[in-house]
């Protein structure tokens, strides 16, 4: 092994609540109004749980799932539309309720988000405690802060609103209008969910569970969820995260590094463009070239992973590996533009597999280039000592084999994204589950939770997001 490997143990101790903070993060970077609006729904609908005596984990779920209930907006148009037009579609939550079911943990915080805008009758006589009256305990949480006007002050509103929530018996059950008219007579109460700033108060309300130290599998399944929230967001790079984790892993295996780092190259590697959520989609989706001032933007996105990716208790390092894929060996590439002492061969290893996935994956706008052309373009990065030559090495000697990796990921992804867009649910296909096989999740558990929900309820129609068809190039290819 290089001399350049890291210890084989980094000490990682995200926590459920610190991955849902982390994207967030990147969220309130391009849309704080949507983020903050998820926030009061979160404090809101947690606190009428809370109150009704539901129990720690409950609570729980309902706070998550309100942080996360409009994660299937896949873009800024989308999620400014939700806020301001018509609500009753449902194609967002549906969206966002196929993504969040593929974590093991996240079963019952799916079916809230999925039913967050959808009439439940059952729900009105539903039990405390029970799902159903959890998603209705949302659903009028978000109801709530819609009926608020942003431009008056909230407690000049309050009076209103409680009128307005009283007499919707026909929508919610009585039992939570009550805990609602109870906690909401205080000023505080609205003060406290309208109060600008961090998530403290929606912490306050997360159970044990949820803040534990998660394992290495709940960590790389979550952060590969991300990567699907990452890529769905642009056709320009739809499947380009799942490539570079792929990539990045087979190439640390090959050169010897050990299990444990390489299962963190990969987990950074997924979440490496997390900064990109903070990108303006018509930048992203742009049809033609950018501009010098769009693409310093562009550029800035690698920065913005590392102050999200950062913040995660113990992920100091591989944020770092994830933040330096555009940094090189003399100290000429961005954002911090640290030289070859910086960067460790992690580092090193995710930047090749993040220039040769680019280079290899086909785009909107040309098709994936052939191997020579591949290994030509980065012979020239290596040369210029933007690229290490001796990672750049490994891949040369087992590009078959890693291309291989690579294009199996990639499909995968592809395979998911379908099913996550499809207008209608239907039985999760031979395919499906072998893609979630394949990248060594449970799918005999998930496909089943998901198949049971698919035969008892119609979609709505989902629609994905527009393609695009500008070049990177810049970011692509350095220079």
């Amino acid at each position: 092994m290089s001399s350049l490997s890291v210890s084989p143990k980094p000490g990682v101790h995200a926590s459920i609540w610190d991955m849902t903070v982390a994207l967030l993060k990147a969220v309130m970077l391009v849309s704080p109004r949507l983020v903050n609006h998820q926030k009061r729904v979160a404090l809101t609908a947690g606190r009428l749980a809370r109150s009704l005596g539901d129990n720690e984990a409950g609570v729980s779920h309902v706070v998550l799932a309100g942080l996360l209930h409009d994660i299937g907006c896949l873009s800024v148009e989308e999620q400014h539309t939700i806020q301001r037009l018509d609500r009753a579609t449902n194609c967002h939550a549906e969206i966002g309720a196929r993504v969040l079911a593929i974590l093991d943990q996240f079963g019952e915080i799916a079916e809230l988000v999925r039913a967050h805008h959808a009439p439940a009758p059952a729900a009105l006589c539903a039990p405390v405690g029970s799902t159903p009256f959890r998603a209705a305990l949302l659903r009028m949480a978000d109801y709530i802060d819609f009926a608020i006007d942003p431009d008056i002050y909230v407690l000049e509103q309050a009076a209103a609103v409680r009128a307005r929530v009283e007499q919707r018996s026909d929508l919610f059950p009585a039992r939570a209008i009550s805990a609602f008219l109870e906690l909401s007579r205080a000023d505080a109460f609205w003060l406290d969910v309208h109060a600008p700033g961090e998530l403290d108060g929606a912490r306050c309300l997360i159970g044990r569970e949820a803040l534990q130290e998660m394992k290495i599998d709940d960590l790389r399944q979550m952060a590969l969820v991300f990567a699907l929230v990452i890529d769905m967001r642009s056709h320009f790079t739809l499947t380009h995260s799942f490539g570079v984790a792929a990539s990045a892993a087979a190439l640390a295996t090959y050169r010897g590094v050990s299990p444990r780092t390489v299962e963190l190259i990969e987990v950074a590697s997924y979440l490496h463009d997390i900064g990109k959520l903070a990108i303006d989609s018509a930048i992203l989706e742009k049809n033609g070239a950018l501009t010098a001032t769009e693409m310093s933007r562009i550029k800035s996105h690698s920065y913005h992973s590392f102050t999200i990716l950062n913040a995660i208790p113990g992920f100091e390092q591989p944020a770092r590996w994830a933040a330096y894929h555009h940094e090189d060996m003399v100290g000429g590439g961005y954002p911090f533009a640290v030289g070859a002492a910086a960067l460790d061969q992690p580092a090193r290893i995710l930047a090749v597999a993040d220039k040769f996935v680019a280079l290899a994956e086909d785009r909107p706008y040309r098709p994936g280039m052939p191997q020579a052309e591949v290994l030509r373009v980065l012979d020239d990065l290596a040369a210029k000592q933007k690229v290490d030559p001796a990672e750049l090495g490994a891949l040369k000697l087992h590009y078959a084999e890693i291309d291989t990796i690579r294009r199996q990921a990639q499909d995968q992804e592809k395979t998911i994204q379908r099913y996550l867009l499809k207008s209608e649910i239907v039985d999760i296909d031979i395919e499906m589950t072998k893609a979630l096989a394949s990248i060594r999740w449970r799918p005999e558990n998930w496909a089943r939770r998901v198949h049971a929900r698919a035969s008892r309820r119609p979609s709505p129609e989902v629609v994905g997001a527009g393609a695009g068809s500008h070049a990177e190039g810049a970011e692509v290819l350095p220079t």
